[in-house]
């Protein structure tokens, strides 16, 4: 049954207030709400151990967003909307990864420039180091 597999539970949990679920075989399924790269990376840094090994989907995933899945070691990902850059890094981390749409960039919220959180990450291509811009940026 194709409902069973364990990415297809993950990506139909995306719903008008989950933005982000992992389904971790040993912990089961957790989802999160909110906007924007902040409840992963809050999700990373509170239960992190959920995510090793684990099933993840998210509405929307660029490059800062896979970073994080990659530090997480998470082992697969699916993304409703994925830009080429984020593909590139679960390419480059051999992690599987599917999407309902690509794009070649994540938007800000107006869809007038690059998403900032985009930019922060622009020239990084380590997770922890991503991580650590992305905390400096959050903690701020």
């Amino acid at each position: 049954m194709q409902s069973l597999n364990p990415i297809n539970i993950v990506k139909d949990s995306l719903d008008g207030e989950t933005c982000l679920a992992v389904y971790n075989p040993q912990y089961g399924l957790y989802k999160f709400a909110g906007q924007g790269v902040k409840p992963l990376y809050q999700a990373i840094r509170t239960s992190g151990g959920i995510f090793i090994g684990a099933y993840a989907a998210d509405k929307v995933i660029g490059r800062a967003a896979a970073l994080l899945f990659v530090y997480a070691r998470v082992k697969e990902v699916y993304a409703g909307l994925l830009s080429s850059g984020a593909a590139e890094i679960f390419e480059r981390y051999n992690i599987p990864h599917t999407c309902g749409k690509k794009t070649t960039a994540i938007l800000n919220r107006a869809g007038t420039d690059i998403c900032p959180i985009e930019k922060l990450i622009e020239g990084c291509d380590e997770p922890s180091e991503a991580r650590e811009r992305l905390s400096r940026f959050f903690t701020a």
